[in-house]
């Protein structure tokens, strides 16, 4: 049977980071990250405006909205209609029904605050007239259990719901970010959900393990693809504490196209990179030890090993420096750009602070060191919002700490031999050091300017690194003319001209 042509589309994509009543509800890292990298594929790869896209992020995904405003909408979808459904929160089985957490969920009565899957999505979808449907479910019970007392009334989602959904003959696929009894992870090397940084990589064409008869992402080759690379890369991070295996349903007698790759996308091996300047963002880690901390009092030790309590531990220790910092930005901020405290969103909290404003955000972070206990990594990031041309010229001055990285994402695939061909003759004929690492995907090339190149083929990034440390401008404008030999573009968007 072949799969009727949409002609019209709706999205809804849910995220929820930080829930009203947390600490009792943790929060859900990177959610946020997750759900702009999801709505950015549909936009870039799949035809979608803003308009056909529902966003909904924490305040504004409360149970009444997802009670009322989410299954009128799917009620009234057509034939004509394509619809996705993205969620990266918190999700579980409960007295019969699979749920999901919403940002006023109450931790000391799930059941009443909280929404049935079936209610708000499957029962809607099956009454619409909609004949594909795709629903992507980055979520599980295992963080909420943890922080909660009643643990014996939560469970992980059951599988009997979602086999149901796909049986009613209409193109459906349900994903789920790993089978039950396992932990939805994250990373901070990537910043992302580990099964959504897979997803979106694999929706948009940059992983040839996704598609079939080169051409072709279908709803059985990204299941495959999801089911491979997930396990590979939590191995490949060490992680032996962590199983994540991608569970999907499928419509059962139905292997259906999920995104045919136009010719330009296909096989790309051209050895020049393109940089999403406008997607790109600062970042200085640095290492300290955990007794050096001043949140590190008399009878307290360092740690000796890494768990989920010692990294709260070293988050604990250095809240009193992140918060001085995150108090200096503001009141230069304030200054600098002539705003006023409510012009500026800032908080800081165990797991870090943040600033943010119309022209930048600032995070920091700490964290425990991955191959030594005693060691705190504190991560910067500054993610400027406007042009560069367009920032005042002491813009540096509100960051206390300089800045040593500069990380642009890439666009496309990149094939690895071509690039590191080019870098091989750029070596030849400008001098510098050169490592490739075909195993790893990684490429660094330290230029005459001493200047570090890295380009990671896995991540999909441009990281630029100056060995010493300087504002944020400063560091960009070093940059430019290395950006400019890498990649032949002219980076307006930096300087302006």
């Amino acid at each position: 049977m072949e799969i009727p042509q949409a002609t019209r589309r709706l999205a809804v994509i849910i995220a929820i980071e930080e829930y009203r009543n947390e600490p009792q509800i943790p929060n859900v890292r990177f959610a946020r990250n997750d759900a702009n990298a999801f709505k950015q594929t549909l936009i870039d790869h799949f035809g979608y405006k803003e308009e056909d896209i529902i966003y909904w992020i924490e305040k504004d995904a409360v149970q009444n909205t997802l009670l009322n405003d989410l299954p009128y909408t799917i009620q009234q979808l057509s034939d004509e209609y394509q619809f996705i459904f993205y969620y990266a929160g918190h999700g579980f089985f409960q007295n019969g029904n699979n749920r999901l957490t919403c940002w006023d969920s109450h931790h000391f009565n799930l059941s009443e605050t909280t929404v049935s899957l079936k209610e708000i999505l499957f029962d809607p979808l099956e009454k619409s007239g909609c004949q594909q449907s795709l629903i992507f479910l980055d979520c599980c019970s295992t963080m909420l259990t943890e922080s909660l007392n009643n643990r014996d009334i939560i469970s992980d989602m059951t599988d009997k719901e979602f086999a149901a959904f796909v049986r009613t003959g209409k193109y459906d696929a349900v994903y789920l970010s790993c089978s039950p009894g396992e932990k939805s992870s994250s990373s901070g090397i990537i910043n992302h959900g580990i099964w959504t940084y897979h997803l979106v990589r694999a929706l948009s064409g940059l992983d040839e393990k996704s598609i079939v008869k080169e051409k072709y992402i279908t709803s059985n080759s990204l299941q495959n693809y999801l089911s491979v690379a997930i396990p590979k890369f939590i191995r490949e991070q060490k992680d032996k504490y962590a199983k994540q295996t991608p569970f999907a349903r499928i419509s059962a007698a139905n292997e259906f196209l999920i995104r045919e790759l136009p010719e330009d996308e296909v096989d790309v091996s051209l050895p020049d990179i393109h940089l999403q300047f406008e997607n790109m963002y600062l970042r200085k880690i640095s290492e300290s030890k955990v007794k050096d901390a001043k949140g590190f009092v008399a009878g307290y030790k360092p740690p000796k090993f890494i768990s989920r309590t010692t990294q709260q531990f070293v988050q604990k220790v250095f809240f009193e420096e992140i918060q001085g910092e995150i108090g200096e930005i503001v009141e230069q901020t304030k200054d600098i750009f002539k705003l006023r405290d409510g012009d500026i969103s800032y908080d800081c909290q165990d797991e870090g602070g943040h600033v943010e404003t119309e022209y930048f955000k600032y995070y920091i972070r700490a964290g425990q060191h991955e191959r030594n206990p005693s060691l705190a990594v504190i991560t910067r990031e500054i993610y400027p919002l406007i042009p560069l041309k367009d920032l005042p010229a002491d813009f540096d001055s509100i960051f206390p700490i300089g800045i040593d990285e500069l990380i642009i994402p890439i666009i496309g695939k990149v094939n690895f031999d071509d690039l590191a061909g080019k870098f091989e003759n750029l070596r030849e004929s400008e001098g510098g050091d050169l490592s490739a690492n075909r195993m790893t995907g990684s490429i660094e090339y330290i230029s005459s300017r001493k200047t570090s190149l890295t380009i990671d083929t896995g991540k999909g990034e441009l990281i630029i690194t100056r060995y010493a440390l300087m504002g944020a401008m400063e560091l960009i404008q070093s940059s430019i003319e290395d950006i400019r030999q890498l990649s032949q573009q002219n980076p307006k968007y930096l300087n302006g001209v």
